[in-house]
């Protein structure tokens, strides 16, 4: 059978790899949202953005969601429906923009997002400490993010 494959084993494909290590990362980080706080992980990193961009003083719609997530736009919106549902964010409208709302972490969901992102950066660094020097990985992911948009 001809190798259509432009790598002779798996762990020389890039894409595979990536593929396998967030994998495992998700198993890790979907144990401690799921069996804690209720939540997957879009949703925690949503309403983690939301809380980033509000103590950086930044306007929070959907638009904005999706620009710093780099998740799709109705995605995004999905994910808003079933938060709201919750009661862990609230929608107000926007002062300006009628097609836009504002959105808010709901005290509870502030409670919750705060617990659950310590949670999280305890699973990020145990799983990543392996790598050495994070700062260089962190910089080649932010080139491959920055070089595909």
């Amino acid at each position: 059978m001809e190798n259509t494959f432009s790598v002779e084993r798996a762990e020389d494909s890039s894409g595979f790899l990536l593929w396998q290590v967030t994998s495992l990362w998700q198993q890790k980080i979907k144990k401690v949202l799921n069996d804690k706080y209720q939540l997957n992980h879009s949703q925690f990193v949503i309403m983690t953005s939301i809380h980033w961009l509000t103590l950086h003083n930044d306007e929070v719609t959907q638009v904005s969601l999706a620009q710093h997530t780099k998740m799709e736009s109705m995605n995004v919106s999905q994910i808003l429906k079933s938060l709201q549902s919750k009661n862990y964010i609230i929608r107000k409208e926007h002062p300006t923009d009628t097609r836009a709302k504002i959105v808010f972490l709901s005290q509870t969901g502030e409670q919750l997002i705060r617990q659950a992102i310590v949670d999280v950066d305890i699973v990020d660094k145990n799983f990543f400490k392996k790598l050495g020097k994070i700062d260089a990985f962190n910089h080649s992911l932010l080139k491959l993010i920055q070089t595909n948009l």
